[in-house]
């Protein structure tokens, strides 16, 4: 995918990024980072993965919304121990849980499940949006601290 991102540039990365943001895993994260050290616009980089980001976490809550049996059961998209600890995550702290999508690993999971529950789509979109924003300039400024 990186490849994906050096030939076409700024349409690459948002490729990349709607990929990397669903559960299919991808480099958005190096992407980012390489793009900013080869002297792509940091703010660019940061919108146009964010954008792309936020169109991955849209597909995310779709798949959610086809319901628990068919993203686990029927497909595998996700493990039962990824959903299980995504609901307790829930239960726990309610739909602010959905700050946390900017953490990998834990993101997919969260945002699935929000479509599981069917939350309300706008207050999901606000969450994941913040964070994945979040992620992104995070991501250049530890970049920054180590050029």
């Amino acid at each position: 995918m990186n490849s994906l991102v050096e030939s076409l540039g700024y349409l690459g990365l948002f490729i990349v990024a709607v990929l990397s943001f669903t559960i299919f895993p991808g480099p958005s994260d190096a992407s980012v980072v390489g793009m900013i050290a080869y002297g792509f616009s940091p703010l660019w980089v940061i919108v146009i993965a964010s954008l792309g980001g936020i169109v991955g976490r849209v597909i995310n809550y779709r798949m959610g919304s086809l319901g628990e049996e068919y993203v686990v059961r029927k497909k595998g998209w996700l493990k039962p121990k990824q959903v299980e600890l995504s609901k307790k995550l829930f239960h726990r702290y309610g739909t602010a849980v959905l700050l946390f999508t900017w953490i990998p690993f834990i993101d997919d999971p969260l945002t699935v499940v929000a479509g599981f529950y069917r939350y309300p789509f706008v207050r999901y979109m606000i969450y994941t949006s913040i964070a994945v924003f979040i992620r992104h300039i995070g991501l250049y400024l530890i970049y920054g601290l180590f050029t």
